[in-house]
């Protein structure tokens, strides 16, 4: 009788700390998901220093849409200095997710050779990739390159999109919606 009340009061507390761990893990990703759109509203008021501090700790915390808005501002150089290398890191971070806008920018670095060496094949692959999730412009800068491009090149291009994978998000929030700079 005893080690079966003991069980209970076992029991009871376990699943006193599940619902507290619950809930401490539903107000985190609230309050990360309201990070970034507090970094939406200041990036939309100009206020690009605070865009970065709300988007850059969701960036690092594997956000895809924070790692592309991140990559834009030191693309541009928007409250903070402008670092090609950087940018190219985070949109790495992001189009490894299968983020269509931060697919399109690195297939453009791929294509204009900067900050990365000039490589058609993969600027393609991520055309097509962000193409395929309908980005327009993505779709119409594939049309352009591959004019370009060799059959071979072109091909090669196609395989890499078809056998391509995302990485896991990691059940941050990045599956709900658009929201970029």
């Amino acid at each position: 009788m005893q080690e079966s009340k003991q069980r209970q009061v076992t029991m009871k507390m376990l699943l006193m700390t599940g619902v507290v761990l619950s809930f401490a893990f539903v107000s985190h990703v609230g309050m990360a998901w309201g990070g970034f759109e507090e970094g939406l509203a200041a990036y939309k008021a100009g206020n690009f220093a605070a865009a970065f501090k709300e988007w850059k700790p969701l960036a690092e915390h594997g956000h895809s849409k924070a790692q592309y808005n991140v990559g834009v501002l030191y693309e541009k150089g928007k409250g903070v200095r402008p670092d090609p290398v950087q940018a190219l890191a985070w949109y790495q971070r992001a189009a490894a997710q299968g983020e269509p806008f931060a697919q399109n920018n690195l297939g453009t670095m791929y294509e204009m050779g900067r900050p990365v060496p000039r490589d058609y094949v993969k600027a393609d692959m991520w055309y097509l990739l962000s193409g395929r999730q309908g980005n327009a412009v993505a779709t119409k800068n594939h049309e352009k390159l591959v004019g370009r491009m060799t059959k071979d090149q072109a091909a090669r291009a196609r395989k890499l999109a078809d056998e391509w994978k995302p990485a896991p998000s990691g059940g941050n929030g990045n599956d709900r919606g658009g929201n970029k700079p």
